[in-house]
């Protein structure tokens, strides 16, 4: 209702004509950026997340613990490549980083990589006791 107001009172304004015409284009930049776009991305995530989903829902993951992620560690990988591309996406899109942006996504990942085997315990080898340590 408010916008419909707005409307009749700037109906004879210059802005306002550019302002509709430029509404009347979004539609189709909107059609012809789908057709092209990669839906690859899109599809590992929902199938990512569609696999946390379902293991959440079958076994109480909470009563795991840290056992719990042998579940859906076959998503960790998929999951990361999404994250990256989008991070990839988002980089080039700023202007000062736009053709660095592989450079600096991939110094993120090293640096991520590198704290992350430094820092973090594995979880998803199994422990052994005594001194058996055949592989």
């Amino acid at each position: 209702v408010l916008l419909s107001m707005i409307a009749f009172v700037c109906r004879k304004e210059k802005w306002f004509h550019t302002f509709v015409q430029k509404i009347k284009r979004v539609p189709g930049s909107i059609l012809r950026n789908l057709r092209k776009a990669d839906y690859l991305p899109m599809a590992i995530l929902i199938s990512c997340l569609s696999m946390f989903v379902f293991v959440g829902n079958t076994m109480k993951l909470h009563a795991y613990g840290n056992e719990a992620i042998r579940y859906v560690f076959l998503t960790f990988p998929l999951l990361s490549s999404v994250l990256i591309t989008f991070a990839y996406f988002l980089l080039r899109r700023i202007p000062k980083i736009g053709k660095k942006s592989v450079w600096v996504i991939s110094v993120l990942v090293l640096a991520i990589l590198v704290k992350v085997q430094l820092t973090a315990p594995c979880y998803c080898l199994c422990q052994h006791f005594g001194d058996y340590q055949d592989v």
